[in-house]
């Protein structure tokens, strides 16, 4: 009987994917596969609770501490496992070491597999550019600043050299690898289980992003407080990040988040980057009508009949507006169940990663 291989997920866990990956192993491929997982970073229990065999928590270890134990780790890690799945564009090693690292594996015959979510390989620099000129942009005006910074274009040149498989969870990322593989984000229906508290009584609506700076967070309040002041006491806004000063702190936990979703009837995503993320499904999934910017480029890659409402910054008004009178007519609790267990459960995606993770 062959050996069972060994795969190890890190090393930032952006959008909660790893455990959610080792899970879905352990159901469906242990008789050939063992996954086990190691962080760079971990999220305080009180804003959501997930687990990974090894961490080295970066942002409490001295930098000595972090380099010994990393390099430790990497040649443990060179003899136990045979594919390397790495998340957000983050390794074993320090960057200046990525390339010598992503080397060794190659040497060694292991597989590599490096996954793509977002503002690890898209410039924060050009969302600020598209922040800024987003309705030039929308009327067809070309950016000025390139999607990739240095270190960047570093990161992509190596995963084409030495990756065996490129995924990126973002439409837009193909616009910088094309010869990447698009992976949805996918649905971890285990987080979702609670039953929906939404009542009769004022419309709600839920705006709450992991960071202004890409989100187009003034927008939308700008557009929220005209809707507030035409329906009054029919409306009920939910925009804790309204008092939010950091571009990049969390407006709420994962588990005000979720809870907060579970009551609301219209959930609005972001408005600058063009494609929906892991807000975006998990809301539809609650029975909420959800409204993101979807770029016009990136919309021949949409599931069929997405379900989502696609607004930019010069309709997001009326799109609100529209659904908040649709809601009031009684129009609550949305079943996208069907469409999501079809385009963003990880069940629908088995014979995918069999292949990437064990052919």
């Amino acid at each position: 009987m062959a050996r069972k291989k060994r795969i190890l997920f890190g090393a930032v866990d952006i959008g909660y994917r790893i455990e959610h990956y080792s899970q879905f192993i352990n159901e469906n491929f242990s008789d050939r596969l063992e996954a086990e997982s190691f962080s760079k970073y971990v999220l305080p229990s009180s804003h959501f609770k997930t687990n990974y065999t090894y961490t080295c928590e970066i942002y409490k270890k001295t930098k000595i501490f972090v380099y010994l134990y990393t390099i430790c780790f990497f040649i443990y890690a060179l003899f136990r496992y045979d594919i390397f799945h790495f998340l957000s564009g983050e390794l074993i090693l320090t960057r200046k070491l990525r390339r010598f690292e992503l080397w060794t594996y190659r040497k060694l015959g292991k597989k590599v597999i490096m996954h793509f979510v977002g503002a690890d390989i898209r410039s924060l620099k050009y969302l600020d550019w598209k922040r800024d000129n987003i309705e030039d942009y929308l009327y067809g005006k070309e950016n000025t600043l390139p999607i990739l910074e240095d270190f960047q274009k570093s990161l992509v040149k190596d995963s084409l050299i030495y990756a065996q498989h490129i995924l990126v969870s973002s439409a837009d990322l193909l616009e910088i690898i094309p010869e990447a593989t698009f992976f949805p984000v996918l649905l971890n229906d285990s987080d979702l289980v609670y039953a929906s508290t939404r009542k009769e009584g004022p419309v709600k609506i839920l705006f709450s992003p992991s960071s202004h700076r890409t989100k187009g967070s003034n927008y939308v309040h700008d557009v929220l407080e005209k809707i507030k002041d035409k329906y009054g006491d029919n409306v009920e806004l939910i925009v804790p990040g309204y008092e939010v000063k950091s571009e990049n702190a969390y407006a709420m936990t994962r588990y005000e988040l979720l809870n907060a979703m579970r009551s609301a009837d219209i959930v609005i995503d972001q408005m600058i980057i063009g494609w929906y993320g892991l807000k975006s499904v998990e809301a539809l999934f609650l029975g909420c009508h959800v409204i993101c910017f979807i770029d016009s480029k990136y919309e021949h890659n949409q599931f069929e009949d997405c379900p989502i409402h696609n607004a930019n910054v010069l309709n997001l008004y009326s799109q609100i507006e529209f659904l908040v009178n649709h809601t009031i007519e009684g129009n609550r609790n949305v079943d996208n169940k069907e469409w999501l267990s079809k385009y963003h459960f990880i069940e629908s995606y088995k014979s995918f990663l069999n292949k990437i993770w064990l052919n």
